[in-house]
Parts: C-alpha cells; sequence; structure tokens
C-alpha cells in the first residue's frame, strides 16, 4: 500500500499486475491479496479505458490519509530518535 501511495504521490498509477509484482509472491496470492483490499475498501480498482484488459488500483480516501499520518507520525518519531 505504501508503493500505491508513492505512486499516486507522484501523479502516476499502479496497475494490478505491477502491484502483485510488488508483494513478490505467487501472482495467484498477490492477486488474491489485492482482492481482499479491494473487497475491504482499502483500494480501489478502476478499468483502463483504453486497454479493457488491463486495470489500475488507487487507494481509497481513508486509506491515503491513513498512511499519510503513519508517515509523518513516523518522521516525528525519526526526529526526535535522532535528535537523543
Amino acid at each position: 500500500m505504501i508503493d500505491m501511495f508513492v505512486t499516486e504521490a507522484k501523479g502516476k498509477r499502479l496497475s494490478v499486475t505491477s502491484a502483485s509484482a510488488a508483494t513478490r509472491a505467487a501472482p495467484t496470492t498477490g492477486l488474491r491479496w489485492i482482492n481482499r483490499l479491494v473487497d475491504d475498501g482499502l483500494v480501489t480498482r478502476i478499468c483502463d479505458p483504453s486497454d479493457r484488459r488491463r486495470s489500475f488500483l488507487a487507494l481509497s480516501d481513508a486509506s491515503w490519509w491513513r498512511i499519510l499520518d503513519w508517515a509523518r507520525d513516523t518522521r516525528s518519531a525519526l526526529a526526535v530518535a535522532v535528535q537523543g
């Protein structure tokens, strides 16, 4: 999901195939995990209008904000740890 967050933050789209490969699991396992995220409402699947065989993934608004909050909290915690 962090990969999706970074990809979206760069203004790009992440294909289902790329997301599945990023799991480093068997393709069927990656697809099963993606389908679970879609079913749980964390991610949305968007059909490619120029190629109906391909789909892209997008984080739900709630997922986007949760990851952003996590990143901010982590950054703050790291800053405190570095300062000692």
